[in-house]
């Protein structure tokens, strides 16, 4: 995929301070998903695509 989406992020983003919290999704080409949330300086939480499948089934349990 090369580097142009993170040089074109960075351009952008820059040093804004305004920004509360960024999502960072990834898709590979075999279906797998990632998920990262950056809150602050805090470490960012991984979401995979399992976490996901568990959460759907989850929700639907509690309908």
């Amino acid at each position: 995929m090369g580097g142009k989406w993170l040089k074109y992020l960075r351009d952008t983003v820059g040093d804004d301070e305004g920004i509360e919290e960024v999502e960072v999704k990834l898709e590979y080409r075999d279906g797998t998903k990632k998920k990262w949330i950056f809150v602050g300086d805090n470490e960012p939480v991984l979401e995979d695509g399992e976490d996901e499948a568990e959460d759907e089934d989850e929700e639907e349990e509690d309908q």
